[in-house]
C-alpha cells in the first residue's frame, strides 16, 4: 500500500480517516478560539477594572470638594464646580462604557458557548463516523483479507 496519498480504497477507510480529520479539526478549532477567547475577556475585564478604579477615583474627588471653602474664595469655588462637573460627565462615559463592555462580553461569551456546542457535535460525530469506519472496515474486509494472506502463506509452506 502507498502510504504518501490518502487510503481511499474504499469507503470504510475514508470514514475512519474523515472522522480522524473532523475530530482533530474540531479540537484545534476550539483550542485557538477558547485562546482568542481568553485573551479578548482578559483585556476587557481590565479595562473595564481601570475605569471602575478612575469612576471610584472621581467619585473620591468630589467627596473632597468643600463647600465651606466656597464661601471663603467664590472664584475658586466656581472653578471647581467646572472641574466637578467635567469629572461627573466622564464618569457617566465611563460608566456607559463599561456597560457596553459588559454587554459585548457577555454576547461574545453566547458566542463562544454556542460555537462550543457546534464543535462539541462536529466531534461527536467525527468520533461516530470514525468509530463506524474502523469497525465496518476491520469486519467486512480487513478480516477476509488476513485469511486471505494466512492461506496464501500456508500454500507457500
Amino acid at each position: 500500500m502507498n502510504l504518501s496519498t490518502i487510503p481511499s480504497d474504499n469507503l470504510y477507510k475514508f470514514m475512519s480517516i474523515f472522522g480522524l480529520v473532523l475530530i482533530v479539526s474540531c479540537m484545534t478549532v476550539y483550542m485557538l478560539m477558547h485562546d482568542s477567547w481568553t485573551e479578548q475577556k482578559y483585556k476587557l475585564e481590565l479595562k473595564i477594572e481601570e475605569m471602575n478604579v478612575k469612576t471610584k477615583h472621581q467619585g473620591d474627588s468630589i467627596e473632597l470638594f468643600d463647600i465651606d471653602s466656597c464661601k471663603a474664595n467664590p472664584k475658586d469655588c466656581h472653578d471647581n464646580f467646572k472641574k466637578i462637573e467635567k469629572t461627573q460627565r466622564e464618569q457617566e462615559i465611563d460608566n456607559s462604557q463599561i456597560i457596553v463592555l459588559n454587554k459585548y462580553l457577555n454576547e461574545r461569551l453566547k458566542e463562544i458557548t454556542s460555537y462550543s456546542y457546534a464543535l462539541s457535535f462536529l466531534t461527536l460525530f467525527g468520533f461516530l463516523i470514525s468509530t463506524a469506519g474502523f469497525i465496518l472496515w476491520y469486519y467486512k474486509l480487513q478480516i477476509y483479507q488476513d485469511a486471505l494472506i494466512i492461506k496464501e502463506y500456508k500454500k507457500q509452506i
